[in-house]
């Protein structure tokens, strides 16, 4: 079952803005992964407003992807927000 997850329109509008930006800029310079395109696991519950269990549930059932590196789990910044982006549409389909 996809979480229920409710976002302001606001919200809604920053995020896709946000990962068209990204999108942009990594077409544009061609870049490597930065540490800046990175969100740790506390930013991303600081985000959504969940516990670091709820998360770790959110990624077992692949709502949003993401990598590990040096046994930490990291998301990279514009698949997190396409994810939330998508993962906002579907509840909106209920």
């Amino acid at each position: 079952m996809k979480p229920k997850l409710y976002f302001s329109e606001g919200q809604y509008m920053s995020w896709n803005q946000i990962a068209e930006d990204m999108i942009t800029n990594s077409l544009k310079n061609n870049d490597c992964i930065q540490k800046d395109m990175l969100l740790s696991e506390i930013e991303v519950c600081q985000i959504l407003q969940i516990s670091p269990r709820t998360l770790r549930k959110y990624r077992h059932e692949h709502f949003f992807r993401y990598i590990k590196l040096h046994g930490r789990i990291y998301f990279l910044k514009v698949m997190f927000y396409l994810d939330l982006l998508k993962l906002n549409d579907e509840s909106l389909d209920y």
